[in-house]
Formats: structure tokens, C-alpha cells, sequence
């Protein structure tokens, strides 16, 4: 079964006016009657003011876990960029 792929943007403006992003890739699976569907994810990437970020800086983990599990957010702005079929 193929599976369609996306790439995920999910950004957030911080108070100190830096834009925290989390980018990752999805592949999702139809569910049937019988299945649910599937969706499964990549690791996340962090960036600040779109530079690559290794180490978090004190308290923003929280906030990338809930951008990484709840992209759709109101607090967040969410992007998905269609890759297609694989």
C-alpha cells in the first residue's frame, strides 16, 4: 500500500520576537473499515530564526513537544508541504 508524504512546518513567536519552528516528515496510510489509519513520523528538527538549533535552550522543550504533538494548535501556525506518493 503506497503511503503519502508530507513535510511539516510548525512555528511559533516566541515573546522575546524570535520565531521557534519544528520542521518534520509524515507518511500517512488510508484506514480501511477494518484499520485505522496510520500515520508515522520523523524525528523533529528545531530551528530559531530558521537557524538549526542542536542543544534547546532551558524551557523550550515543552514547547516543542507540543508543537511536534499538537501542530494544529490555535498558539501555532501549522504548514504542510505535499511530497506525494511513495
Amino acid at each position: 500500500m503506497r503511503s503519502q508524504h508530507y513535510k511539516m512546518t510548525v512555528s511559533f513567536w516566541m515573546q522575546n520576537g524570535q520565531e521557534l519552528s519544528v520542521e518534520w516528515t509524515e507518511s500517512r496510510w488510508e484506514g480501511t473499515y477494518e484499520d485505522p489509519p496510520e500515520v508515522e513520523a520523523s524525528e523533529c528538527e528545531v530551528f530559531i530564526d530558521g537557524n538549526k538549533v542542536e542543544t534547546l535552550p532551558k524551557g523550550l522543550d515543552k514547547i516543542v513537544d507540543a508543537m511536534y504533538f499538537d501542530p494544529y494548535n490555535p498558539r501555532f501556525s501549522a504548514r504542510e508541504e505535499d511530497l506525494g506518493y511513495w
